[in-house]
């Protein structure tokens, strides 16, 4: 069990990835696409809003105890829940949803990148003389 003190950038991506899991968990309160229609199916529905509660598990435990384990799990939640919303892009979506889409893989990716970046180590130079 690894465990850090949480940095600045990490806390931030926590954070955000904390609100995308909320809007994950809220996708399952939208009325499901009609046959024929453009939208996402039922299944995706309630798998994004299993991530979103995953989501926000981890990063309550990540918050709480600085484990890395946890933040992985944030991270790769995230990435499989930008990865669910990309067929938006391939199944002719509205030009609108494409939008949103994009801004919410965009988070997604800054999220996962503050949250796995590595850490700044200062070192200190003395002079000799």
């Amino acid at each position: 069990m690894q465990t850090s003190p949480l940095s600045t950038r990490l806390r931030i991506g926590l954070g955000i990835a904390a609100v995308l899991g909320l809007l994950d968990c809220a996708s399952l309160f939208f009325p499901p696409t009609e046959p024929g229609q453009v939208g996402p199916p039922v299944g995706i529905l309630v798998v994004g809003t299993l991530l979103g509660v995953v989501t926000l598990a981890a990063v309550l435990v990540a918050w709480r105890s600085g484990r890395r384990a946890a933040v992985w799990v944030v991270a790769l939640t995230r990435i499989v829940s930008g990865l669910l919303a990309l067929p938006a892009f391939v199944f002719g979506a509205p030009a609108e949803v494409q939008q949103l889409v994009a801004v919410f893989v965009v988070i997604s990716i800054v999220a996962v990148a503050l949250m796995l970046a590595p850490e700044r180590r200062r070192t200190t130079i003395e002079a000799k003389g």
